[in-house]
């Protein structure tokens, strides 16, 4: 695809949390950075999905000794899920791959 540099840059900022928001904004009229801000949409808001279930879930569970524990080990995994995500949808920017992220790459938010 061999995109600009300015492109890239916003590309990248597009998996750094709802600053893929910003991106959109900024470069709506790139092809290359619509497609990695709607990966990174995606991925933001199954972060908030998670979020919100993890408070539900801790605020129940997390009295209980030992359950409390696992659910927290859990979802600790689950974040850091969300960041190789995030990881790895950078490195698609940088060797310019419109691949979509495992789990939450096949969502199209962004037309």
């Amino acid at each position: 695809m061999n995109s600009s540099g300015s492109n890239k840059l916003m590309a990248v900022i597009s998996y750094l949390s709802v600053f893929s928001i910003v991106a959109l904004i900024f470069s709506k009229d790139s092809k290359f950075v619509r497609y990695h801000a709607n990966q990174g949409l995606c991925l933001l808001i199954a972060e908030v999905i998670v979020g919100i279930v993890k408070t539900v879930v801790c605020t129940i569970l997390g009295f209980i000794p030992f359950i409390g524990g696992i659910v927290g080990i859990f979802f600790y995994l689950v974040g850091v899920f969300f960041l190789v995500l995030s990881i790895l949808g950078i490195v698609n920017v940088a060797k310019d791959e419109m691949k979509p992220l495992p789990i939450v790459g096949g969502f199209k938010i962004i037309s």
